[in-house]
């Protein structure tokens, strides 16, 4: 089995040591929908019969649930669930190791709640399991796993994020012809960098990627004489002549203002101090999905004969 641990917990029955949980990795189960897969491997000790122990053997876990949850105490994400074919955990003299899967049904909402709760940062959950085991024939209704921390890499979580689909539910449509296909290829790849620098916590760093998009795109379309045309309103700007010849004076006037205050907010970004955060989460996505809806309307009005 692999050594590595996500976090561990002694099971208990009457103050008696009898068992271990050690979750060993987590990924994305097989389900329509996103599904927490955590594996765990639990072993469970005979005990002696010369031992003041309150338990006979021997004895197995018959079910396994839980929570998983945010904080020791509260703010419950989901209920858990042992998953698959139930192979009882059965107890044994040297305490031999069963691997159990307990999984718990997530939603893109609550995936969301949980991006904005870790910052970015490696998520620290806590695990609350509530074992049945049987002996004799008899529930022993004294046992307990103390709610204990579930300590994921960053690595692993965002391996499930982006299998469950994080990230990449949001579906834009970019349509640009030939003569700008390289820069628009360009500002597309920027802006899937940016949704990863986001899913990494880099919030700043995203900002500045969606401001290299829009770049890509303005370095030829149209012709831009130096690179702060972009700040530039005047009715005469390169920009405005853009937004003239593809719109009307009325849209291409609040189109390059728009698109002024968006390059403003990328610049705090770019011209930050040291490695202070600026940006939030919240304001990082909507700097990246106002650069998408620009990508397919620039897109669209390039295309235009």
């Amino acid at each position: 089995m692999s050594e590595t641990s996500f976090g561990e917990k002694e099971i208990v029955c009457n103050s008696y040591i009898i068992g271990k949980v050690t979750v060993r990795a987590l990924h994305a189960a097989q389900a329509i929908f996103p599904r927490l897969a955590i594996m765990m491997e639990i072993s469970l000790l005979d005990v002696s019969d010369e031992e003041p122990a309150p338990i006979k053997t021997p004895y197995f876990m018959a079910d396994l649930t839980g929570e998983l949850r945010l904080k020791e105490t509260q703010d419950v994400v989901a209920p858990l669930f042992w998953s698959g074919a139930k192979r009882f955990v059965k107890s044994s003299k040297r305490g031999s190791e069963a691997q159990v899967i307990m999984a718990c049904d997530l939603d893109f909402q609550r995936i969301e709640l949980v991006e904005r709760w870790r910052e970015g940062k490696p998520p620290i959950f806590w695990l609350q399991l509530w074992p049945t085991l049987i002996a004799n024939g008899e529930r022993l209704d004294h046992t307990q796993i103390s709610a204990f921390q579930l300590r994921v890499t960053r690595e692993a979580w965002l391996d499930f994020y982006s299998q469950v689909g994080g990230g990449k539910f949001d579906v834009i449509e970019v349509q640009f012809s030939a003569r700008e296909a390289e820069q628009f290829k360009i500002a597309v790849n920027q802006v899937q960098k940016a949704r990863a620098q986001i899913a990494g916590g880099d919030y700043d760093g995203a900002v500045i990627t969606c401001r290299k998009a829009v770049e890509a795109i303005f370095r030829d379309l149209p012709k831009m004489e130096n690179e702060d045309a972009l700040e530039i309103e005047t009715s005469d700007s390169p920009l405005r002549k853009f937004f003239n010849a593809t719109t009307d004076d009325k849209r291409a006037a609040n189109y390059v203002g728009i698109l002024v205050k968006l390059k403003g907010l990328m610049n705090i970004a770019a011209h930050g101090i040291g490695a202070r955060v600026i940006f939030s989460r919240e304001e990082a996505q909507f700097i990246l999905r106002t650069t998408e809806s620009l990508l397919a309307l620039l897109g669209r009005l390039a295309s235009r004969p």
